[in-house]
């Protein structure tokens, strides 16, 4: 069965949206002071047509001197270094990230105001796009030493959407909300909702519809009055940064039919933004329960989970998970309650909060451990805690395992299945690893420096047995010689670019075992989601090469 994506042809009217007081924050194509406003498609002469063209061309050709300078830096943690000398790489990865980010909004403020910006529709997992949000800011949430969490609607399945465009919204509010806390909680949350509760009032034929709302709410410094008016104008910013975040948030949720806007701030006190897009509920044969997460949760029902932690919206957020796993949540906000209760209940494993007043997360675990040793029933438990194993003193014998928040939910899932069934977890890593070593690759990339980028973090995955060539046409010679498991394309190559050889592809292996082909783009085009099994944005980052080779190797493990 196919989605209909026809519902992305137009854009919503007659929209009405308040904010919590009231306010009309967004209303028929009109601004007001919080700055929400439809979007329009404006007749743009030749010149802007060929200043966006120019500015494609820059940005590809910026973003290849810096794939070699990030892929480098990274290879170059692994070596050797004294403690300034990481410090150092740190910066320059840091300063390496943020002028790409700078490419990435320039470019995509430049699609926008001209009309060419496209989304690429498809069915995707809303968890895995707020997880992969919450990996790229953990480092500057530990830094700040703030509370961060978030809620995900346990309803909401698969999504109809654009994961890269979602994801790119949700991490710009949760970047400025981070931003502006100094102390206290930035919280997400996300939940799926109908049209009465957006306050929109359009066509009856389109009541059906409905929407997927998303909170960022932070405990920081607030907004001025004088800046509310400014916040989605382009090249506006009240401190650091180009200004162009919030106005091509705001245009991109525009694109999917919903809106950003600012739904209340008080000075001192922290702000709420608000994101919402259209989403039609996905039906069960377009995005099906996967065979092993249904496994998987055969290993976790019915089993006891001990929760400990401090803070309430911790205990709701990791109740929710594990509930939805088919775990029984006894939750906890002091040790000493938990402690109590574990000599009456049998529990199946714990998660605990490393920090918490009176009595921590350590001491719990030591206290838990004397109690136990009288009926030589261990709890396994799981430490959370916003710097890691990093804390002095840390003792690992107490815990199974740690991990850092935030945190992912399939991440807390899978350690939970790991140590509950430690025996099965331990083979299946060796036959992994077995596996990867008998893989053969193909990597067709004409830039040298990324050749070594790519290969050195292959290496590190556990990869030995890699073919480089420098253009398509030496890639199809290459694919005509052997056979290949994984085919790495880069889609802009002298001679045959990687479309070329993966239209070639097609026909070569039409009744032959097909590698699996992944497209290296500068952009997160429809070719790159479409014709190949997967696709990396350049520059290439090393977790996501990795999260890639995951999804490789599940396709290898259950083929």
């Amino acid at each position: 069965m196919s989605p209909d994506f026809g519902f992305f042809d137009g854009f919503p009217m007659g929209v009405n949206v308040t904010d919590a007081h009231g306010n009309q924050v967004y209303t028929n194509g009109k601004r007001n002071d919080y700055g929400c406003t439809s979007f329009k498609y404006k007749n743009y002469t030749v010149a802007v047509c060929n200043q966006n063209s120019f500015l494609a061309n820059v940005s590809h050709e910026i973003r290849t001197p810096l794939n070699g300078i990030i892929g480098m830096l990274t290879l170059l943690e692994d070596t050797e270094l004294t403690q300034t000398q990481t410090e150092y790489i740190q910066m320059i990865k840091e300063c390496a990230y943020n002028l790409m980010s700078i490419i990435n909004d320039i470019l995509d403020l430049s699609k926008l105001e001209s009309g060419k910006m496209t989304l690429d529709i498809t069915v995707f997992s809303l968890q895995s796009v707020v997880e992969s949000a919450n990996d790229i800011l953990a480092n500057k949430i530990c830094e700040k030493g703030i509370e961060y969490i978030y809620n995900i609607d346990p309803g909401i399945k698969g999504v109809l959407g654009d994961p890269q465009r979602v994801k790119q919204v949700v991490l710009n509010l949760l970047v400025n909300a981070i931003k502006f806390t100094e102390a206290g909680t930035v919280s997400l949350n996300v939940k799926r909702i109908s049209k009465r509760e957006f306050r929109v009032h359009a066509e009856p034929h389109r009541a059906s519809e409905t929407f997927i709302r998303f909170d960022v709410v932070d405990t920081g410094t607030g907004i001025s009055e004088d800046y509310r008016s400014k916040l989605f104008v382009p090249y506006t910013t009240s401190s650091t940064g180009t200004g162009l975040g919030l106005s091509i948030c705001r245009e991109l949720a525009e694109l999917m039919r919903g809106a950003v806007w600012l739904d209340w701030t008080e000075l001192g006190k922290g702000s709420k933004f608000s994101f919402v897009m259209q989403s039609p509920p996905v039906h069960e044969t377009v995005y099906p329960l996967q065979v092993e997460e249904a496994l998987n949760d055969e290993v976790l029902n019915n089993l006891n989970v001990l929760i400990v932690d401090d803070n309430l919206y911790n205990r709701i957020s990791l109740t929710g998970m594990v509930n939805k796993w088919g775990m029984k949540a006894y939750s906890f906000s002091t040790s000493e309650e938990a402690l109590y209760v574990t000599k009456l209940t049998e529990f199946h494993i714990g998660l605990i909060d490393y920090c918490m007043p009176k009595i921590d997360g350590p001491t719990f675990a030591a206290k838990l451990r004397e109690q136990k040793q009288f009926n030589n029933k261990m709890i396994p438990l799981i430490a959370l805690s916003s710097l890691g194993d990093t804390r002095p003193g840390f003792n690992q014998s107490l815990f199974k395992a740690v991990l850092t928040k935030p945190f992912k939910e399939s991440h807390l899932k899978k350690l939970c299945i790991q140590i509950l069934s430690s025996q099965k977890t331990h083979q299946h890593a060796a036959d992994t690893k077995s596996l990867r070593e008998d893989i053969a690759v193909c990597l067709a990339e004409d830039i040298a420096i990324n050749q070594k980028v790519i290969v050195g973090f292959l290496n590190k995955l556990g990869f030995s047995d890699i073919t480089v060539v420098e253009n398509g046409k030496k890639c199809i010679e290459a694919l005509k010689r052997r056979t290949f498991d994984i085919v790495f394309l880069d889609i802009r190559m002298p001679v045959l670019d990687g479309e070329q050889v993966m239209q070639w592809a097609q026909d070569f292996y039409h009744n032959k075992r097909k590698p699996y082909f992944v497209a290296i783009t500068a952009y997160n085009s429809n070719i790159a989601t479409h014709k190949f099994n997967d696709h990396l944005l350049k520059p290439v980052i090393y977790n996501d090469l990795k999260e890639c080779i995951s999804k490789f190797m599940n396709s290898v493990l259950n083929a």
